[in-house]
């Protein structure tokens, strides 16, 4: 339903965008930071699992952000870079 779209991704590394569409915004015109945070955490999710063993799963067991700006329009843009397993 974000409508997440993988632009490049490989072994180790991912990139996806969501358009930014205003059911996605809030009353005051701005993203809600859920949809930020569901990107996030989806493409640092994803990104491991073409260098897991097969049937192995990866989970978020912390994560933070820090909201700097509002954003209201274009598109989210997000990479994951896997530095070390573990």
């Amino acid at each position: 339903w974000l409508g997440i779209r993988p632009v490049d991704f490989g072994p180790g590394t991912m990139k996806a965008t969501v358009p930014i569409r205003p059911e996605l915004l809030t009353p005051f015109g701005n993203l809600h930071g859920g949809v930020l945070a569901a990107l996030c955490d989806h493409v640092l999710g994803t990104v491991c699992y073409p260098v897991i063993p097969r049937g192995a799963w990866a989970a978020t067991t912390e994560v933070k952000l820090n909201y700097i700006a509002p954003v209201q329009a274009g598109d989210l843009e997000a990479t994951a870079t896997i530095i070390a397993k573990g």
